[in-house]
């Protein structure tokens, strides 16, 4: 439910598009609780979770999967806990957590700064297609038989 609100609100204040439950190309095994598409960075992912207990972790681990392949990318983690949060927001500045860039508390006024300050200043738009292999010089089985016909 958490998730849904926090999408509600991104809808409000016209961040879209928002991808929910997300599968991000080249991530393999890893589906995001909120995702974006910004211009300037290219994803910017959301962890939702009510409390942290020991799930910042995965949080970290999806994140820096996401950046090794998408090395703009932004990664919050929105949580309800304050106690907890400072405890992560600390292990960032030591780099014993190093994918995530912020946990934001989402009921404190840091969230709404995060917000307006922070994620509005993006442009979002629908994520490019990638193409999975480009190259000027194609052999295909065409080409062959054109210049080498069977005889």
């Amino acid at each position: 439910m958490f998730e849904y609100i926090l999408a509600s609100l991104c809808i409000r204040e016209n961040i879209l598009p928002i991808y929910m439950s997300a599968k991000v190309a080249f991530v393999p095994n890893v589906v995001y609780d909120l995702m974006f598409y910004s211009t300037e960075r290219g994803p910017i992912c959301w962890s939702v979770k009510t409390s942290l207990r020991e799930r910042y972790k995965q949080a970290d681990l999806e994140s820096i999967a996401l950046k090794y392949v998408h090395r703009k990318a932004l990664s919050f983690l929105i949580t309800l806990n304050e106690t907890e949060a400072k405890s992560v927001k600390g292990k960032i500045k030591t780099g014993d957590v190093i994918g995530l860039d912020d946990v934001i508390v989402a009921t404190k006024p840091e969230f709404d700064d995060f917000i307006v300050k922070e994620l509005k200043t993006f442009k979002f738009e629908e994520p490019p297609t990638v193409k999975v292999i480009e190259s000027n010089q194609v052999v295909t089985i065409e080409r062959v038989k054109s210049v080498f016909p069977p005889t």
